[in-house]
């Protein structure tokens, strides 16, 4: 894949060797926390890093391109499930952190 200037200033959403189908091991990575809670709702693995800006991105780890289908063919999922996730994700931005917003 092939980055362009704006991907290249702003790491936030995709490396150059993530995988959506989960199968290499290598991750899918965004800054969204809402997004995460998605995944972490779909009980992904999910690790929080911070990026060389030092903003909080995490890795998603499994078949993101799978959960991507289900979420866009609107199939159920816990109203708390999707809740909690996001809280969690968000309590991840802190943790990593430590404590400081």
């Amino acid at each position: 894949m092939t980055k362009n200037k704006s991907q290249e200033q702003d790491d936030t959403f995709i490396t150059e060797n993530a995988t959506l189908d989960g199968n290499e091991g290598k991750p899918f990575i965004t800054e969204d926390s809402t997004l995460t809670g998605l995944f972490i709702a779909k009980e992904h693995k999910v690790l929080p890093q911070q990026n060389s800006r030092q903003r909080v991105q995490y890795c998603v780890y499994g078949d993101v391109r799978k959960s991507l289908e289900e979420i866009y063919q609107n199939l159920p999922i816990g109203a708390l499930d999707v809740l909690n996730g996001i809280k969690s994700a968000r309590a991840m931005i802190f943790t990593l952190k430590g404590g400081r917003g």
